[in-house]
């Protein structure tokens, strides 16, 4: 589970990472030939931690708060109970920052349950003491998404037959920044980078997407009011309960791939037919993430 400032956010369905890394260096002294080793700085690695949207308010405001260029540091602890949840490990973080929001493979055909992939960058880490017990999340059924229950959305384009958007990350760029005398490396938080998006529908919805890649590269009208807007609705199983809203500000596409090859009897199923479509994204936030919601 994760704990934020001492209180339970999440029970998540893994956590990976944390541990402490000595840096060597290498010095030489006068005419000796050795190269000596030793250690200098202490860092620690980033957290992966697979969380959904069955989440505390605080965890899901951290997170939306990346892409919004709001570089918030908290401290927490990474918990692993036993199949009782018993605590057996415990592991403390300081100063931490988000570092990447991984959005998972979007795939119209697959059942599996949806993740987040929420990279943590501490500043400081360390073991804590294993007492207690991990709070088992009641895991609302609405709250179980899975990756099949998506809508894409985009000013002007036929999205009704999307059914797979390859999965993408938001990263935040963290620089290190070295504490005086301390061996502990600080963090610093700098740019947002957002990922392109590679999505998939059937050839039927291609007229808008052609003509828009017409204009936009063939014909070179890719100015910002030639961009579009859009996002991404994560879904409850209803179909109809927003979990979490994507948007995606100043939309630009650069590459345009019609699928239409034959099947096995020589004929071309419009049923089977895809596109594929390149798209680069300028800037992405929430404005729904389990809990949060943008006011």
């Amino acid at each position: 589970s994760l704990e934020l400032g001492g209180v339970q956010q999440a029970v998540l369905k893994s956590a990976d990472g944390g541990d402490t890394i000595g840096q060597v260096t290498t010095y030489r002294s006068g005419s000796d030939p050795v190269a000596h080793k030793q250690i200098g700085n202490v860092k620690y690695e980033d957290f992966a931690l697979l969380t959904n949207f069955d989440i505390e308010l605080p965890y899901a405001q951290w997170i939306v708060d990346m892409p919004n260029f709001q570089a918030t540091r908290k401290n927490g602890a990474v918990v692993v109970g036993d199949f009782n949840f018993a605590v057996r490990s415990r592991r403390e973080f300081q100063q931490a920052l988000i570092s990447e929001i991984g959005i998972p493979t979007l795939d119209a055909s697959s059942k599996d349950a949806g993740y987040f992939t929420i990279g943590v960058t501490p500043e400081h880490a360390s073991d804590g003491s294993p007492k207690g017990s991990i709070s088992k999340k009641s895991q609302n059924v609405q709250k179980r998404w899975q990756i099949q229950n998506f809508r894409l959305e985009i000013d002007g384009l036929d999205c009704t037959r999307v059914n797979k958007i390859d999965s993408f990350t938001i990263k935040q760029k963290i620089v290190e920044n070295r504490l005086g005398e301390s061996r502990d490396v600080g963090i610093v938080a700098e740019s947002v980078e957002f990922a392109d998006l590679a999505v998939q529908f059937g050839a039927t919805s291609l007229p808008s997407w052609q003509k828009w890649f017409d204009d936009f590269v063939v014909k070179g009208n890719s100015s910002d009011s030639n961009e579009k807007n859009g996002r991404i609705v994560f879904l409850a199983p209803d179909l109809k309960t927003e979990l979490g809203v994507l948007q995606f500000h100043h939309i630009g596409i650069y590459a345009l791939d019609s699928d239409n090859e034959p099947d096995s009897a020589g004929a071309l199923s419009e049923s089977l037919a895809r596109a594929r479509a390149l798209l680069y994204v300028e800037q992405m936030n929430f404005t729904k993430f389990g809990p949060y919601a943008l006011t």
